[in-house]
């Protein structure tokens, strides 16, 4: 009877170790593809566990697929140009504009942007009341390289000052170097927690949002199959955010639900 158990146990043993090691059942067994991104806390950071609220939704996105990412962190300006090269699948977070649309492909709508202009209480003190760009000319503007609203701001001839990224931009605010920063509020506000929470209060923000616009993957219309996998990525989002995923995942980052994250 002993050795039945004995037997019994051993058999045990043998099934929960081939349970947990069948191929194919791991990020690590699946077929990789490569995606940039750069630091845009808390949506996308080298950083962050999980590297972000969208990063995670992409990675639940595509586990979906059959897929596991491979991110390779660059500055904003290398990730287009990477894309547009088709030396990777795709980019993310981009806004569609018609100029990158010529190179690349957009997903869905993964999530919804409010980008609103910042101002220091501590350097400016006047009230910046405006309708069209136009009527900020008399301020400098700060912003980062690569980013959607470049094109807009130079054809209505605004003062900008751009930064490599968005910490620095900040401090730039910050500091003075600057009268007014454009920047989504979720993102705007977490750096200003992480890296500037003493001084929280100093800084404000204009009640006219300068755009409202969807976070999407730019995906690169050079690489191999490309429209066929962004497909089936769409298929797959939309899969995340039925199934209640889409919801825990901003709810872990303190953002909004899906009743404002609606399509």
């Amino acid at each position: 009877m002993q050795k039945i158990k004995k037997i019994l146990f051993s058999g045990i043993i043998i099934f929960v170790f081939l349970a947990v090691t069948v191929p194919g059942t791991d990020c690590e067994s699946l077929p990789k593809l490569k995606i940039t991104s750069g630091e845009y806390a808390p949506f996308v950071s080298s950083k962050i566990d999980g590297y972000g609220l969208i990063t995670e939704i992409i990675t639940a996105s595509l586990k979906d697929m059959g897929y596991a990412p491979e991110y390779v962190f660059y500055p904003w300006k290398r990730c287009e140009l990477a894309v547009k090269n088709g030396e990777l699948w795709a980019a993310f977070p981009y806004a569609y504009t018609e100029e990158r649309a010529k190179f690349s492909l957009y997903s869905d709508r993964i999530m919804n942007s409010d980008t609103k202009f910042f101002y220091s209480k501590k350097h400016l003190k006047k009230k910046v009341v405006w309708e069209t760009l136009e009527d900020l000319k008399q301020y400098k503007i700060g912003g980062v390289l690569g980013y959607f609203y470049r094109k807009d701001f130079d054809e209505s001839g605004l003062k900008v000052i751009y930064a490599a990224s968005e910490a620095s931009a900040v401090n730039r605010l910050r500091l003075g170097s600057v009268d007014l920063y454009v920047s989504d509020e979720a993102v705007f506000w977490h750096l200003v927690q992480q890296n500037h929470s003493s001084e929280k209060m100093d800084f404000a923000v204009l009640d006219k949002s300068y755009s409202k616009i969807g976070y999407h993957l730019m995906v690169s219309k050079k690489y191999p199959g490309a429209q066929e996998l962004l497909t089936k990525f769409n298929v797959c989002l939309k899969q995340v955010r039925q199934s209640g995923l889409f919801n825990r995942i901003l709810k872990k980052y303190h953002m909004p639900d899906t009743k404002d994250q609606a399509q």
